[in-house]
């Protein structure tokens, strides 16, 4: 008989890459992208005030803005709203 802590480990099911997200995914991500637009023109697209406001640091508010509407980041960039850091995904 094996020791227990000899067993041979489980084996976990791979996970399947072509698996879509799910619609709560989609949802919980709407609602992340809403709020933090709505706290960045609160702050005047102020990228510290908004992290401040949102408990993060300025350079998460740039990246989730980046992940979450690639299309605003874009935007604020070239308007000079925000100053642009690394490329978005659209660049890529």
């Amino acid at each position: 008989m094996l020791h227990p802590l000899m067993a041979a480990p489980k084996t976990r099911k791979p996970k399947n890459p072509a698996r879509r997200r799910s619609v709560l995914s989609d949802v919980g991500d709407e609602a992340k992208r809403v709020k933090l637009l709505e706290t960045l023109d609160a702050c005047g697209w102020n990228l510290s005030a908004a992290g401040r406001a949102l408990s993060m640091t300025p350079q998460a508010v740039s990246v989730a803005l980046q992940n979450l509407d690639p299309d605003a980041y874009d935007a604020a960039v070239k308007s000079g709203r925000i100053a642009g850091g690394r490329p978005s995904k659209n660049d890529t």
